[in-house]
């Protein structure tokens, strides 16, 4: 059991430094190829956040306990 919560624990540490670096850069425009290709990275990590939100605060109390 301590395997696992540490194996989850590390892959939700992973996803947030992964997150914080994509979308550390934020583009200031979308007039070029670019801009838009950031701007895409950008908002695909904010999706990501929001389709594993819930799952993952469901999992903290009982990693906890």
């Amino acid at each position: 059991m301590l395997d696992n919560t540490v194996r989850r624990y590390n892959n939700i540490a992973d996803f947030v430094d992964e997150v914080k670096l994509g979308t550390k850069t934020l583009p200031l425009k979308n007039d070029n190829a670019r801009e838009k290709q950031l701007l895409t990275k950008v908002m695909t990590h904010l999706r990501d956040v929001s389709q594993i939100k819930d799952k993952t605060l469901a999992l903290v109390n009982p990693m906890r306990d």
